[in-house]
């Protein structure tokens, strides 16, 4: 059993009892475990992870920030911060900790069942996706906690602006959510959001080549994320499992308590069905359709916990498991192995 499948197999069993489902003191003991094995693998484990210790390398004085004329500055500023005042080793350390324990933070404050939304957050690729595109998901999940924050009632609006300004110049990626926190109020039926779904699961699986000329018109005015707007091709998308992402969300908007899908987090998942089902073809926007997608993981054991029909329970939990770990073993854990650590890890030497 690899690293990663333990620790899946662990959140899972943990979330099927009373006693350990809802522990802050296991979820915070489990969330250090999971910075660790992040920020300390090899450079080999992560297609991206290479390019960011060579960015690290090459920080050597403000000049040489690799980031700095996209406007990423925050993140360009502190891999210098960390370049020449620190260690790598604390580098990573620092990332991850933003990732995971920004995930950890509203998974404590928001879940119904703490362990199975981490079951979620690793089984959905969250965890090992950011290995691969680690800066965005930095943004990605200090956003979530600005979504969390959004969920209250009298909310911080000057909280949530700033942690907006800071997750765009770590990845400007973080622009995409910003829509979300002007929607509030508005409310959408049931049958509303399912044709909406359904709509845009044809036209972006069916329809694409009508798509295609309209976003590569549009990426010519996109810059430096030009590339993002483009499709992979004809044949890229596969029908069996965009087909099963989309049945996950339709049978939660099926079984959802109309409080439930009046929340913000079932708004943010709900807008990130109807994106990635528009964008599947394109690789690296699929990626930033994540900022909406990670909502998920407080949704969907959020409608178990409100679903009072016990067989209904139970069917809805086991698609839930299959839909959850047939991503994980799809995409979410054989690009990450062999797992290994670094060599030489000190976090004592400057």
């Amino acid at each position: 059993m690899t690293i990663f499948e333990l620790l899946l197999y662990i959140c899972l069993l943990f979330s099927v009892f009373k006693k350990t489902r809802n522990s802050n003191i296991l979820i915070v003991f489990l969330l250090c475990i999971m910075v660790g094995i992040a920020a300390f693998r090899s450079i080999d484990i992560g297609v991206d992870t290479i390019h960011y210790y060579e960015d690290y390398l090459f920080a050597v004085s403000m000049h040489s920030l690799s980031d700095k004329q996209a406007g990423e500055l925050l993140f360009a500023f502190m891999t210098y911060v960390f370049r020449n005042y620190l260690n790598y080793d604390w580098y990573m350390l620092f990332w991850y900790s933003c990732i995971i324990f920004s995930a950890g933070f509203v998974i404590i404050k928001s879940s119904k069942n703490k362990f199975l939304s981490l079951f979620l957050f690793i089984a959905c690729c969250f965890y090992t996706n950011s290995l691969n595109v680690m800066r965005q998901f930095v943004s990605s999940f200090l956003m979530f906690i600005a979504m969390y924050e959004y969920t209250k009632e009298n909310f911080n609006k000057y909280k949530i602006m700033l942690i907006c300004v800071v997750c765009y110049f770590i990845h400007n990626s973080s622009l995409i959510l910003w829509p979300l926190f002007f929607v509030k109020k508005m409310d959408m039926s049931k049958i509303l959001q399912l044709s909406l779904v359904l709509g845009s699961f044809v036209l972006g699986f069916f329809l694409t080549r009508y798509l295609y000329v309209i976003f590569e018109i549009l990426s010519t005015y996109a810059g430096r994320f030009g590339g993002y707007l483009l499709y992979e091709g004809d044949g890229e998308r596969n029908f069996i499992s965009n087909l099963g992402v989309n049945i996950m969300f339709i049978a939660t908007l099926f079984i959802a308590s109309p409080n439930t899908i009046k929340t913000v987090y079932f708004k943010a998942y709900f807008i990130s069905m109807v994106l990635f089902n528009i964008v599947g073809s394109m690789y690296y926007l699929t990626r930033i359709t994540d900022l909406y997608a990670i909502a998920q993981i407080i949704c969907l054991p959020t409608a178990i916990y409100e679903y009072k029909n016990r067989t209904g329970k139970y069917i809805y939990i086991l698609l839930l498991i299959s839909y959850a770990l047939s991503r994980f073993y799809i995409k979410g854990l054989y690009p990450f192995l062999p797992y290994d650590f670094r060599d030489n890890i000190n976090l004592f030497s400057f």
